[in-house]
């Protein structure tokens, strides 16, 4: 019998980065397992993700503590596998994040990327004549760039129903570590879109196969490593799926245009 490509071969994949980078990086594991036939063990550093993590059996998830005992305690248990792909110190913002983890890993590349979970979730039912309802997400304060957030949101309210999720904007991921993250995934299967700026729980929501529609200013502010680099190429869940109905608004759009774009998007 022939033998398979990677059969009994181990593969580790190391995340380093914030909560999107870890899920993006959640794709080269599932890639290892499925294009190259590897035994996959997947190494975060962020608890909130384990529940979500841990419904994928293409490949066993491990958290590691982001210390220096941590840190040395993973590299020492890395030693024992045949190929190990790290999360880049910086993305290259040449390409979709994806296609970059999935390149370094030696797969097949494809920038589309749904989490195994999405499968398991329920989706909302809306009454007919009912308003819309997004997901809202809570960042949006803390990269607003000049935006009036409250005007936005009130305007808001009055085209669809807003379900708030994720952390307070004055708290970054690392003072949420042990707030389970699936309970948000949950809420964003059952509403129509999600709503924010480019981060964590916008990838969250696009791998868990919600529509979104967000907001691009962000993409300012990011400086890649190299004169190639652009983080138009790299960010943003319409880059990585380029034939779906997600929306990159346009950067530093009034309020008023924002709300349009969801209504036109949402109501039609």
């Amino acid at each position: 019998m022939p033998k398979v490509k990677g059969q009994n071969k181990k593969a580790a994949v190391v995340a380093t980065g914030w909560v999107g980078d870890s899920i993006m990086c959640s794709a080269a594991a599932k890639s290892l397992h499925e294009d190259k036939g590897y035994q996959v063990d997947f190494f975060i550093k962020w608890p909130q993700l384990m529940r979500i993590m841990e419904a994928d059996d293409r490949f066993t998830t491990g958290l590691y503590q982001d210390n220096f005992l941590g840190r040395l305690k993973l590299k020492l248990s890395l030693q024992q596998y045949d190929l190990v792909v790290y999360e880049p110190k910086m993305w290259s913002h040449t390409e979709p994040k994806i296609v970059e983890i999935r390149r370094l890993a030696g797969c097949r590349l494809s920038s589309e990327y749904i989490l195994k979970i999405a499968e398991e979730l329920p989706l909302g039912y809306r009454v007919a004549g009912s308003k819309p309802l997004i997901t809202l997400s809570r960042d949006i304060y803390k990269k607003a760039y000049g935006r009036d957030i409250d005007d936005f949101v009130n305007i808001l309210h009055q085209l669809c129903d807003v379900e708030w999720i994720g952390l307070a904007p004055n708290l970054s991921s690392k003072y949420g570590k042990y707030e389970d993250l699936l309970p948000l995934a949950q809420a964003m299967k059952k509403s129509d879109c999600f709503i924010g700026p480019e981060g964590g729980m916008l990838w969250l929501a696009g791998c868990l196969g919600v529509r979104t529609i967000y907001f691009t200013e962000h993409f300012h502010h990011v400086r890649p490593p190299g004169p190639d680099g652009d983080p138009w190429k790299s960010l943003g869940i319409a880059n990585m799926f380029p034939n779906a109905n997600h929306i990159a608004m346009p950067s530093y759009c009034s309020n008023q245009d924002a709300v349009e774009i969801i209504s036109n998007a949402l109501v039609g």
